[in-house]
């Protein structure tokens, strides 16, 4: 399934609970998700271990100037 998120979109299986509650609430701590992306400039770089569907890969990209994901879950 295709969820809109932020100013992307996630692509999700419906039987995560990470993304149903992102679903259902819009947000899964968000203020982590908020710290996390004060935290950036333009010139940060980003390794995103466990990258998952991208929930602070996404928004990083749109702030920094590198983002590695890495994800070992084929589905995600």
């Amino acid at each position: 399934d295709i969820f809109p998120y932020r100013d992307g979109s996630l692509a999700f299986r419906r039987d995560d609970w990470m993304l149903q509650s992102l679903v259902r609430g819009g947000a899964y701590e968000p203020y982590v998700i908020e710290t996390f992306l004060e935290t950036l400039t333009p010139q940060s770089c980003v390794l995103d271990i466990g990258a998952n569907v991208g929930k602070f890969t996404m928004p990083a990209a749109r702030r920094c100037k590198h983002v590695y994901a890495v994800e070992m879950v084929p589905e995600n």
